[in-house]
């Protein structure tokens, strides 16, 4: 069985503060998981970055199950982080009702002491019942769902460090194998890494990728069914909505223009996808050197992958992987040169960061608030 470990792991500060370059290194920190393989680490050894998207983190039992599995069923040390702002994305912070609804709920007497909802007693109610809400989302400048370079930041930071484990150790590995996995926003931030720090990455593996982050133009609402007869429906408003991030930087399209992306990039995405529209996606990628785009339809579910073609495609990611793993880079041969830009530019926000002590230092920004 693979060997788990776990660590604090010094963070970049928020860009989006003044003077952060002041103390960088020594004000944050953010937890790595990453696993190796029960053989132990040798010179065909990749690296599998996995980047979780909303309401999903690295301690999902899925990404858990991944982290431990990858690592021995495809000799990977695999690689997970709770990133800039995750916390943030998740579906269980806690609500404020709107008015109206704390007078639905007062009128059916179904408040108990502290204002707690009776569910006991909300289970009997007969009446259909529809219920507002807002997420409590406690963000700042120094911490925040930023949907884009902080997160990127951390992830190639996490990546970063165990590879600075591994070499430390003495170990070698193979840099022709050196990939990203990621769903919607995790995948979106997939490509963003991928022109953070160009050269390091080789593959990406793209589930549901928006072609920019969705939420940093519009309110994030979910919907739950809280009883037979009652359904709660939450908006998330997050502090990035609020800021100068000019989304026509992120765009994918913009990312990647003049670049000459060496990475493999691999895509599915769903014909009915309601959140990343195909048609933009298609768009978006069609200008990117290296990008398989697999178009996913009704006629594709019966591989038992893809359970429908809607934003995510309630993708089986074990079998996702292990076919795309199976396909694209199984065969690949083993280098082990690591060779990655020790600077760079990023289009549009004039965004530069210096690699030249082994992690990203962000020199220079100019979309502050």
């Amino acid at each position: 069985m693979s060997e788990q470990f776990e660590f604090n792991c010094n963070g970049h500060n928020s860009i989006y503060t003044k003077d952060y370059l002041e103390n960088n290194y020594n004000e944050r920190n953010f937890k790595v998981y990453f696993s190796t393989p029960d053989n132990g680490v040798n010179c065909e050894t990749g690296l599998l970055l996995l980047i979780a998207g909303f309401d999903a983190n690295s301690q999902s039992n899925i990404y858990k199950k991944m982290r431990q599995n990858f690592s021995d069923l495809y000799n990977l040390v695999t690689i997970q982080c709770d990133y800039f702002g995750s916390e943030f994305m998740q579906n269980n912070l806690p609500l404020n009702l709107s008015k109206d609804s704390i007078n639905i709920l007062n009128n059916f007497d179904l408040f108990m002491n502290d204002n707690i909802i009776n569910f006991d007693k909300l289970k009997n109610i007969r009446e259909q019942i529809s219920l507002t809400a807002t997420a409590s989302i406690s963000e700042s400048p120094e911490n925040f769902n930023d949907m884009s370079y902080m997160q990127s930041i951390d992830n190639i930071t996490a990546v970063l460090n165990v590879i600075n484990i591994l070499y430390n150790n003495n170990y070698n590995f193979n840099t022709n194998k050196i990939i990203i996995m990621g769903q919607s926003q995790g995948a979106y931030l997939s490509y963003l890494c991928n022109t953070m720090c160009r050269g390091l990455f080789t593959h990406i593996l793209d589930n549901s990728a928006w072609t920019y982050p969705h939420y940093l133009k519009s309110l994030r609402t979910i919907g739950s069914q809280l009883t037979d007869n009652t359904y709660i429906s939450a908006t998330f408003d997050y502090f990035a909505k609020r800021i100068n991030l000019n989304t026509d930087y992120l765009q994918l399209s913009n990312l990647y223009k003049n670049i000459d992306n060496s990475c493999i990039i691999i895509s599915y995405h769903g014909t009915n996808d309601n959140l990343a529209l195909l048609d933009d996606k298609v768009n978006e990628l069609s200008n990117i050197n290296n990008v398989t785009l697999n178009i996913i339809s009704d006629i594709n579910l019966k591989d038992s992958i893809f359970k429908n073609t809607n934003h995510g495609l309630g993708a089986d990611f074990i079998k996702l992987f292990d076919f795309f793993y199976k396909k694209y880079v199984t065969d690949i041969t083993h280098n082990s040169l690591l060779n990655f830009e020790n600077n760079t530019i990023l289009n549009g926000s004039n965004l530069e960061i210096d690699y030249t002590n082994g992690i990203p230092i962000v020199i220079g920004f100019n979309n502050l608030f």
